[in-house]
């Protein structure tokens, strides 16, 4: 059995989720499914990348197949053409799993195996329940059997709560139909499973977060509902630092001075904080935010410094080893297009 992980924005899915990259849990998972053999990483925006570094960001142990598949190729439906193409998933004949990235979920392939087997039928999709959303393709269930009987393409609002998790299973006789590039499964495919009764669901259990949908802050924040708080004991100790509701802290971090962090703030390995708050905001590795520095609502990615006397609104995106000016007071503006909500 293999599994077809659409590694979509490679530079996002190899940044760091708490203290491993966002794609070491789905294939730390995956290694756990005894049928899976290969793991096959469709990845669309590989200029800097090579399957030699990708292994490297993932650092891990297994001895199931990690295999890599290029192509300028952004839908999940072409991926399965190119797949089909070059004879990928076909040469077991068993089922394989399709998913991507940029959803946090606790992935229960073992149980999704075992229901696709019950049902006996082409198609199974993880499904789950929201409040509210334009951007999400929602389904109506039958209660009974769990199959799919309406799948509904969005934007738009929702027919009713439960939604595409685009986490599935499928048959190999899904790629005997007709694939195209570009191709969303979602306009054509799922529905036309749906109508022949060959697409059943199965309900997801704990949080499901979209860091596309949800932008990358936000979903994070989502996240940490189900999630522990981790505070090295020597920042928790510190009198003179203020941690407020929900934070995550490398344990390579250090905090010095009169400092407020949080709430809901991830925070990477060696980062270094002086006398300054930060909340609602990601910081990635390296970061430093000197005397007085203030961070809100903004993600700061790696190698980066942040002030003096500088202040960081929301929604604010700092790219790669940008430093502030040091000699004179400055404001960051948030990008004439908000990223991240």
């Amino acid at each position: 059995m293999k599994a077809l992980i659409h590694v979509t924005g490679s530079q996002r899915a190899f940044e760091r989720l708490h203290d491993k990259p966002m794609l070491f849990p789905t294939i730390s998972r995956l290694t756990t499914v005894q049928e899976i053999d290969e793991i096959i990483l469709a990845i669309d925006d590989y200029e800097d990348q090579t399957v030699e570094n990708i292994l490297v960001a993932i650092r891990h142990p297994s001895t199931i197949q990690i295999s890599s598949l290029f192509a300028k190729e952004y839908s999940n439906g072409g991926w399965l053409a190119v797949a089909k193409e070059q004879g990928r998933l076909t040469s077991d004949g068993e089922p394989f799993f399709l998913l991507r990235t940029n959803v946090i979920v606790d992935y229960p392939f073992n149980d999704m195996i075992e229901f696709h087997k019950h049902h006996g039928h082409e198609a199974t999709m993880l499904i789950s329940q929201v409040d509210k959303g334009l951007g999400f393709n929602s389904v109506l269930v039958d209660r009974n059997t769990r199959r799919v009987e309406e799948y509904f393409i969005g934007p738009g609002p929702l027919v009713g709560p439960l939604i595409d998790t685009q986490i599935y299973l499928f048959n190999p006789s899904i790629l005997e139909r007709d694939l195209y590039k570009p191709m969303i499964l979602g306009a054509s495919i799922l529905p036309a499973l749906a109508r022949e009764g060959n697409l059943y669901s199965m309900p997801l259990k704990g949080p499901y977060i979209d860091l596309k949908d949800d932008g990358y802050r936000l979903g994070l924040e989502r996240f940490f509902k189900y999630m522990n708080p981790m505070i090295p004991n020597a920042i928790r100790n510190n009198p003179v630092v203020v941690i407020c509701g929900n934070v995550w802290i490398d344990a390579t971090s250090s905090v010095t001075g009169d400092c407020q962090i949080g709430p809901d703030v991830i925070i990477g390995p060696d980062w270094k904080i002086n006398c300054s708050d930060v909340q609602h905001s990601v910081l990635m590795r390296n970061v430093s935010v000197l005397h007085y520095g203030y961070v809100d609502g903004c993600i700061v990615a790696s190698d980066t410094t942040v002030g003096p006397n500088t202040a960081v609104y929301p929604v604010s995106v700092i790219e790669d080893r940008v430093q502030s000016d040091e000699a004179t007071d400055e404001v960051v503006q948030p990008p004439s297009e908000p990223f991240g909500t």
